[in-house]
């Protein structure tokens, strides 16, 4: 796989919460982080507006996914696990 490479798990894979919140889906991002420029792997849910999907990080970092270009990118929003 390129190490650019960027793919979201389809919206179903969400839905084994009540809520579909990214904190106990099953659904996966491969992603490019902005803060530091890495590509990692991301649990996410269901998207909370057209344009961005809640998401966090292994170490429970919490932001929002969103695509750019084609490229699947990753935003903090709370750098600071909960």
């Amino acid at each position: 796989m390129p190490e650019n490479e960027t793919w979201l798990d389809p919206e179903e894979k969400a839905y084994n919460t009540p809520t579909g919140t990214h904190w106990g889906s099953n659904r996966r991002a491969r992603v490019v982080c902005d803060h530091d420029g890495r590509t990692r792997i991301v649990r996410c849910g269901i998207p909370d507006t057209y344009f961005s999907i809640p998401a966090h990080m292994s170490d429970k970092r919490v932001g929002f996914i969103y695509c750019d270009d084609g490229v699947y990118r990753f935003n903090l929003t709370r750098k600071d696990p909960p």
